[in-house]
């Protein structure tokens, strides 16, 4: 009977690969509409210039830091994705308000896309792909 065990750590390897892909496409979506909605806001040329700085500081910080776990993360992740829209909105307002070009999208990003790709990583980081 090993074409059984095969079959079942090939699927538990395939399901971990999936599940791993779904939130890369996820956090790549959510990356992409929190742009398109701060960039009325600010302008193309200041959401960009540390988006990208944001998000590989975050990723970075989820692989270096301990890992949290998935009864955490899950909760976690869903709770600040409905609540984006309306935090982005507000903390790119108040940001704004300092009237520097540079510091207002820094702010946006590091206090409403920096917690999700950190969460969202670390519960890629979490999930197990050994067979």
């Amino acid at each position: 009977m090993p074409t059984v065990e095969i079959r079942a750590t090939t699927w538990t390897s395939a399901k971990a690969s999936l599940s791993i892909f779904a939130i890369s496409i996820g956090i790549s979506l959510f990356t992409v509409a929190y742009e398109k909605a701060v960039n009325p806001l600010f302008g193309s040329v200041a959401t960009t210039k540390y988006l990208n700085y944001v998000v590989h500081a975050s990723t970075v910080l989820a692989v270096i830091l301990p890992k949290l776990s998935r009864s955490l993360l899950l909760p976690s992740i869903a709770t600040l994705v409905q609540v984006a829209p309306h935090t982005s909105y507000w903390v790119s307002i108040f940001a704004a308000r300092s009237g520097d070009p540079v510091l207002g999208p820094l702010v946006t990003h590091a206090t409403v896309l920096a917690p999700i790709i950190y969460l969202g990583v670390s519960l890629a980081a979490s999930i197990d792909v050994s067979p």
